[in-house]
């Protein structure tokens, strides 16, 4: 909501145009004006004393604070999941790290939060296969071998059971390094960026912080997000399945779950995939019906075909096989 006389930013509201933040108490710093008073409508009212324009041009966020080993460390994956599992340590307390690159940031679950006596300090909405309301934790430090984040906020997954994780990697960590994820051997690397990716080179494109990439389904083209939290092969919506029922024929049924839903996911074989210059045979692809929107997905089992390795900040990813 603008003021038509002044310009400013009034305050925000609902599709009813009922204020939700109200903005008060505008004042010229440099040669803008700011709000000096923000109310959150139901919550306490934030006064600010002071305010200053950085000199600095504006820059995009670089997220928490990274550190590498001096050679690159293959840190072990869990061998009773496809999903790329790994020991982590948060704060030094021993813990199980996901790398879900279908996650725009770091996540950690309600009980990790208990065992480090964690206070939520702000509070957050997560989509997935329905939408959840959850609160914001600050942990001082995250190990994942031959990677060390630093301070860093962390939302908290109220059911982490279908993650079987304490910690959930999103983009951004993902953003800070190049990534090599070897599913079938169960290995992952975290390399400094600029470290040149060894695969056949694909352009990322990004759908809010998840990446895509085109793909052809048999003579379908498609653009797929890459979820390594999801431990299928390609996940269609049930949506696209049924305008192209002869994508794939159904051999059955099974059930699904993910943050904020569970769902059931229809399964069978597509004759013929295409990524890059590789062609892909017989490849297991289902479709899930769950009530808020989705994409279609690359998932770990379509993964575990190749080497893969990210780097987020050339939008790119490297495919290699063995």
């Amino acid at each position: 909501m603008i003021d038509p006389q002044t310009a400013l930013l009034r305050a925000i509201a609902d599709p009813g145009a009922n204020p939700f933040v109200i903005f008060a108490d505008q004042r010229g710093v440099g040669n803008t004006v700011l709000p000096f008073e923000i109310d959150p409508v139901g919550a306490p009212v934030e006064k600010i004393d002071e305010r200053s324009i950085e000199p600095e041009p504006l820059r995009a966020p670089q997220g928490p604070k990274t550190t590498f080993a001096s050679k690159p460390v293959e840190v072990p994956l869990a061998r009773d999941t496809l999903a790329p599992r790994f020991p982590c340590r948060v704060e030094n307390v021993p813990a199980t790290c996901l790398l879900d690159t279908g996650a725009s940031g770091l996540a950690m679950s309600l009980d990790l939060a208990d065992r480090l006596h964690k206070t939520p300090i702000g509070e957050i909405e997560l989509e997935g296969l329905g939408v959840l309301g959850s609160g914001v934790v600050r942990a001082s430090s995250l190990h994942l071998g031959g990677l060390d984040v630093g301070d860093a906020l962390y939302a908290i997954l109220p059911d982490a059971a279908p993650f079987k994780a304490d910690v959930v990697l999103g983009a951004d960590i993902i953003g800070r390094c190049v990534v090599r994820l070897d599913l079938r051997e169960r290995t992952i690397a975290f390399e400094p960026l600029g470290t040149e990716p060894r695969g056949t080179l694909l352009p990322l494109r990004f759908n809010g912080y998840t990446p895509t990439v085109p793909i052809s389904l048999g003579d379908l083209p498609a653009e797929m997000a890459i979820d390594t939290g999801n431990e299928s092969s390609i996940d269609l919506p049930i949506a696209l399945y049924r305008a192209h029922p002869k994508l794939f024929v159904s051999r059955g049924v099974r059930g699904v779950a993910g943050v904020g839903g569970r769902g059931t996911q229809t399964v069978g074989q597509i004759p013929r995939v295409g990524i890059g210059s590789f062609t892909l045979q017989n490849v297991e692809i289902g479709a899930t019906d769950v009530g808020y929107p989705t994409v279609p997905r690359l998932g770990a089992a379509f993964l575990s075909r190749f080497v893969v390795e990210f780097d987020y900040a050339n939008a790119r990813m490297g495919l290699a096989t063995r």
